[in-house]
């Protein structure tokens, strides 16, 4: 997850996401198909996995240039700060409890 002022992690935004949404938990010794696997059992939103699941990949595997880049420019594009990670996990809060 790349924002500006912060670079997070992916390992960080469960750390974040699970401070907003205590019913989700981390454990970083799953597999990447693994974990697809059972949100997609779990009930969570199939085509939003997908993308999750193919970006991290993508990032992983280096398949996307640049992805470690941050921009400073994305409030003159949205016209607003963005959102912060926890912010964005609070006020779809109810879009995660599956």
């Amino acid at each position: 997850m790349i924002t500006k002022p912060k670079i997070l992690v992916f390992g960080a935004t469960g750390q974040v996401g699970g401070a907003v949404l205590p019913h989700l938990k981390a454990n970083p010794n799953v597999e990447v198909r693994e974990f697809y696997d059972n949100v997609l059992a779990a009930g969570a939103e199939p085509s939003y996995m997908k993308c999750v699941f193919d970006s991290y990949t993508d990032i992983t595997a280096g398949r996307i240039p640049n992805s470690d880049e941050v921009f400073d420019n994305l409030p003159a594009i949205i016209g607003r700060n963005p959102r912060t990670l926890a912010d964005f996990a609070e006020r779809y809060s109810d879009k995660f409890r599956y």
